[in-house]
C-alpha cells in the first residue's frame, strides 16, 4: 500500500516492486491524482477534510486489501528485491507485525536506481541486514507488514488524529495492537 500526495516518488517503488522475488502481490496506490500504471490499482483520495487526512487515505486503503498480509510501502523508499520474500517467509512462520528497513530517496537515475539517500533506517545494526525482534514503538510505517486480521480487529488508523496535524501517525495502530496483547 502506498498512500501519496508525491506522484515523482513512485517511480522508485515501481522499480523496486518490479525487481522482486516475490510476485504474488497487488500494489494499491491511494492519492488525489491518477497514477496511470498498469501494475497498480488506484484507490482515490482528496487528501482533504482535515489537516492531513492520511490515516483516512490508509483505512480507504485498508478496506480494499485482497490478501492477508498488507505491506506498507511509502513513496520513495526503495528495498532489495528479497524485501516482499522476507515478509511472507516471516508472515508465514507466525510474525503478525514485521517492520522492514527501508531508506528514503531523493531521485532515482535513468536506470532506475535509487540516489541521493534522504533517509536513514535508524534500526539498521552492523549485522548486515540480520533481523531482530524490535518493540512495539520501533516499528517504521514507511516500510512494514501487518497481518490484516490485527489491523481489522484493532480498527486501522485512527482518522481523529488527521484534523489534530498527525500525518499518518500509525503509532497508534502498534499501540493498540500492543495493548491487545499482539506484541
Amino acid at each position: 500500500l502506498t498512500p501519496t500526495i508525491r506522484p515523482e516518488g513512485l517511480d522508485l517503488v515501481r522499480n523496486a516492486l518490479k525487481h522482486q522475488a516475490f510476485r504474488d502481490f497487488e500494489w494499491l496506490i491511494g492519492s488525489p491524482f491518477d497514477p496511470s500504471l498498469p501494475e497498480a490499482r488506484w484507490i482515490k483520495d482528496d487528501f482533504r477534510d482535515g489537516y492531513w487526512t492520511l490515516n483516512r487515505c490508509w483505512n480507504k486503503l485498508y478496506k480494499n486489501v485482497q490478501g492477508g498480509l498488507v505491506v506498507h510501502w511509502q513513496d520513495w523508499v526503495w528495498a532489495p528485491p528479497d524485501a516482499l520474500e522476507k515478509f511472507w517467509v516471516n508472515f508465514q512462520d507466525g510474525k503478525k507485525i514485521i517492520s522492514g528497513v527501508g531508506d528514503q530517496y531523493e531521485s532515482i537515475n535513468k536506470w532506475g536506481k535509487p540516489q541521493i539517500k534522504i533517509w536513514s533506517d535508524p534500526r539498521k545494526t552492523m549485522e548486515n541486514g540480520s533481523l531482530y525482534e524490535c518493540n512495539f514503538n520501533d516499528i517504521e510505517y514507511n516500510f512494514c507488514a501487518v497481518d490484516k486480521k490485527l489491523i481489522d480487529r484493532y480498527g486501522g488508523a485512527d482518522e481523529k488524529l488527521d484534523f489534530l496535524g498527525y500525518g499518518g501517525d500509525l503509532y497508534q495502530l502498534s499501540d493498540r495492537m500492543n495493548d491487545g496483547g499482539e506484541h
